[in-house]
């Protein structure tokens, strides 16, 4: 069945905030204390968290600087956006440092170089890829330029896959196979720098091994045991995140319900994890995957706040559209039936 453009970017942006908000309680937990403290998780425990969660406020920021922009978004767009309307005090100390170097003049292309990894590109990138809907290589470059006022080279790298998978997944025609064969695609097979000695020491290899895991196993609960072996040295870590969060979309053939079901029983970085694949399902099949008994726990407020940004949103991708095929019009009547070698 074709998905309509405004629910495909209401999907995503609503669908990651919810499922931000259900993996949230359950954040650098392990997954056997999760089932010591609450069994199975298949509802959703907190839906006010959804209004708190620094995911979705860092997301928000990122579409309201396209929606003021009209258009293309660098890093020097954000960076006035959020000079202009971030309030600090309410992210991790790692944005706030990224803020503060912002303000004392620092380039915004160079501020993430000063962070640790902790994931905060890739929890909010999502944007990225619904501007470059259906055109993954585009979203890797603009995600790439975006990711480095965030964070250093790892993480913007997955943040980069990961926007990727999202324009893929805004194709009429994506599937969970092809988002998989894209991320993959767009994964960095050179090696990268950590605090530990790590093997598989690329991003390319890790999802490999991982998807691997995943394609052996049909729920997460019996995937959890083996899937310790993409653990990293600490829950907060977007290679960790990447992985996991695309086996679970594999492992669930993309079922919205099952994604966050399983972020959250899996713990470890499950709010992220949540996002994401939340995002990715959205995205690829429309908001009519989001559980209604889950929306009918969310407050109107919340519902609103992302129903108007999504129809921003579209009429902005709507424009650009039109753009591009006025362009494609004109340039057929340049070259009119003439031939060029």
């Amino acid at each position: 069945m074709e998905v309509k453009l405004f629910s495909k970017i209401y999907g995503c942006l609503l669908g990651s905030a919810i499922g931000n908000a259900f993996g949230s309680p359950f954040e650098n937990m392990d997954y056997k204390d999760i089932e010591k403290q609450y069994g199975k998780v298949t509802d959703f425990l907190k839906p006010e968290m959804l209004e708190t969660e620094d995911d979705n406020a860092v997301a928000l920021l990122l579409c309201r600087t396209y929606i003021k922009k009209q258009g293309r978004v660098t890093s020097d767009d954000l960076a006035k956006v959020w000079l202009d309307e971030m309030e600090p005090k309410k992210y991790f100390w790692c944005m706030r440092n990224a803020y503060e170097l912002l303000k004392k003049g620092f380039p915004p292309r160079l501020t993430g170089i000063f962070n640790i990894v902790t994931g905060s590109a890739i929890m909010a990138i999502a944007p990225v890829g619904l501007y470059n809907a259906c055109d993954p290589e585009q979203a890797f470059i603009d995600a790439i330029d975006i990711g480095y006022m965030y964070q250093p080279q790892l993480d913007t790298e997955c943040a980069a896959i990961f926007a990727s998978c999202i324009a893929e997944s805004m194709k009429p025609d994506a599937t969970v196979k092809s988002i998989i064969e894209i991320a993959l695609k767009k994964s960095p097979k050179n090696p990268y720098i950590s605090f530990d000695k790590r093997n598989p020491d690329n991003i390319h290899d890790s999802l490999k091994k991982t998807l691997k895991i995943a394609s052996k196993y049909k729920d997460i609960f019996s995937a959890r045991e083996e899937l310790r072996k993409v653990f990293q040295w600490h829950p907060i870590d977007p290679l960790e995140v990447l992985c996991l969060t695309l086996a679970i979309f594999k492992i669930t053939n993309g079922n919205y319900k099952e994604c966050l079901i399983s972020a959250a029983n899996l713990g470890r970085d499950s709010d992220t994890i949540g996002n994401l694949t939340g995002a990715l399902c959205g995205a690829l099949y429309g908001e009519k995957v989001i559980p209604e008994e889950w929306l009918k726990k969310i407050s109107k407020k919340s519902i609103d706040v992302f129903y108007k940004v999504s129809c921003d949103f579209t009429s902005l991708l709507k424009k650009k559209y039109k753009e591009i095929e006025k362009q494609i019009t004109n340039f057929k009547k340049l070259i009119g039936d003439r031939h060029y070698i």
